[in-house]
């Protein structure tokens, strides 16, 4: 009886912290941001080599954070880079809005808020903002368990960087965004 109240209440927490109800989404909807660009993994981003696409994205695993739209209305990017002496790796999740052609459609939520539901989703409480760059938008990083995550949005792009390997600072791991995020865009 023990285990299974235990187990219970094991699949309530998980319920909680992985589903949302529809309200909670966001979705992809008309709009015009810019030219419609499809966000890419180069082989290279600095002294970071493309090591293959991540077989497991973090979208499996929470598939609360992609838009409650039709999957044709955006699309996702998900790989593994390693530095030249594989001593540690980032892996790199992004969801972004399609559009029509020559323009990108957006996201009905504001970046802040879909920065806001990474956060809750994945239980990052000390999310900060750092500097974005020339991309605008919003970058927070964080703490995801133990490693270090960062987190940007703009109207619409959602994506994520964290470390895979061996821990570095969040301050590290903030620079390293602003050169993925202008890579992969």
């Amino acid at each position: 009886m023990a285990v299974w109240v235990g187990c219970s209440v094991l699949i309530a927490i998980i319920a909680t912290l992985v589903l949302r109800s529809p309200s909670d989404s966001y979705t992809v909807q008309a709009g015009t941001v810019g030219d419609s660009v499809t966000p890419t993994l180069p082989q290279d981003i600095g002294d970071f080599s493309l090591l293959m696409p991540d077989t497991s994205p973090d979208w499996q695993i929470y598939p609360s954070l992609l838009p409650n739209s039709p999957s044709t209305s955006y699309g996702t990017v998900s790989g593994l880079y390693y530095n030249g002496t594989v001593q540690f790796g980032i892996d790199v999740d992004a969801v972004y809005a399609k559009g029509d052609p020559g323009h990108r459609w957006v996201f009905s939520a504001t970046p802040k808020a879909l920065i806001s539901t990474v956060t809750s989703t994945m239980g990052i409480p000390d999310a900060q903002p750092y500097p974005t760059g020339s991309a605008g938008g919003l970058l927070e990083c964080g703490t995801y368990g133990s490693e270090p995550i960062c987190i940007w949005a703009d109207q619409s792009t959602l994506g994520y960087i964290d470390y895979s390997d061996i821990p570095r600072s969040v301050d590290q791991l903030a620079a390293l965004a602003v050169t993925f995020r202008s890579a992969i865009e």
